[in-house]
């Protein structure tokens, strides 16, 4: 009972923004981050398009920044992870 299912394993060949997103969310799933705090993260970074990490039109680092607040959130759920 210690081990994921097949099905709740993440595979690391997938390098596209969606894969980071979900490997992002397991990973807040296994620090007991409630769901609906994921969601708020991740539509967050992801600008809120399903299925989209960002818009790469235009020049990179020139879009506007991830509030501090967010930020701070992510780095907790991420830092109970290591506890």
């Amino acid at each position: 009972a210690d081990s994921l299912l097949s099905a709740d394993a993440v595979i690391d060949g997938d390098e596209t923004p969606a894969a980071a997103l979900r490997k992002l969310d397991a990973l807040l799933a296994k620090s007991n981050t409630p769901r609906s705090e994921r969601r708020k993260l991740i539509k967050a970074l992801s600008g809120g398009m399903s299925g989209a990490a960002t818009n790469h039109d235009g020049t990179p680092g020139a879009a506007e920044e991830i509030k501090p607040e967010i930020i701070n959130s992510l780095e907790n759920a991420l830092a109970a992870l290591v506890k």
